[in-house]
């Protein structure tokens, strides 16, 4: 029950934050991302890179990328 309650939680912040995975994994109380990978996909069939894709919010890393030039 609160591992699901966990994964719940770290979707919710998947989808709505640009929060790294790894640090949503730490602050849901993971202490191993790659459990908390394997977790994610078994409970939501999908990975949490999947999902961020999904709603179309951008990895923490790509807001320190340099803007695209228009030609």
């Amino acid at each position: 029950y609160f591992l699901q309650q966990r994964l719940n939680y770290a979707k919710y912040l998947i989808m709505t934050t640009t929060d790294s995975i790894a640090n949503i994994s730490y602050t849901v109380g993971f202490n191993n991302v790659t459990f908390f990978y394997r977790s994610f996909k078994k409970h939501f069939n999908l990975t949490p890179m999947e999902l961020r894709k999904k709603v179309n919010l951008p990895s923490s890393s790509a807001k320190n990328a340099a803007p695209a030039r228009k030609s």
